[in-house]
């Protein structure tokens, strides 16, 4: 909440969340990568390197500076579930953020493998983009990616 002093009448207040945006909007997930330190299977005790690619861009080519977090969970095959979160990610200013240049941003979770999962199963990594809805996008339905390997 902003505290205007009765000496300043003109300011208009605002809440924080809509004096932090102007413009338009959008990030969205555009590639999702999963590799083994094992080569090409995955055992227990190897590292899965997961990585995921977030792009956003302004249509109106507005880019002020934006901090926000972004999750990412992976499902075991056992059904247990283990959380990861990218804190403060930055979106910078600068020129970029149109809608020909959009800005990308990728996120890197390398996760050993349990042990006392052998055999193995089926992973599920998800990846959520502005889940508490600090922005109001263009594009509200691109904000998860979802992968799987075994």
């Amino acid at each position: 909440m902003l505290f205007v002093p009765p000496s300043m009448p003109f300011m208009d207040p605002l809440p924080e969340a809509e004096a932090a945006q102007q413009g338009n909007i959008n990030l969205s997930w555009t590639d999702l990568s999963i590799t083994s330190s094992g080569g090409s299977t995955f055992s227990p005790g190897d590292t899965a390197q997961i990585e995921a690619t977030l792009k956003w861009w302004s249509p109106d080519g507005l880019q002020p500076m934006y901090y926000f977090n972004n999750d990412a969970e992976l499902t075991l095959p056992n059904g247990g579930v283990e959380y990861k979160a990218f804190n403060d990610v930055s979106i910078s200013s600068g020129p970029q953020g149109t809608l020909t240049e959009p800005n990308y941003v990728t996120f890197t979770w390398d996760k050993v493998i349990p042990t006392d999962l052998n055999p193995g199963g089926q992973y599920t990594v998800t990846f959520f983009a502005d889940e508490d809805g600090t922005f109001a996008e263009t594009n509200e339905s691109d904000n998860v990616i979802t992968g799987t390997f075994t």
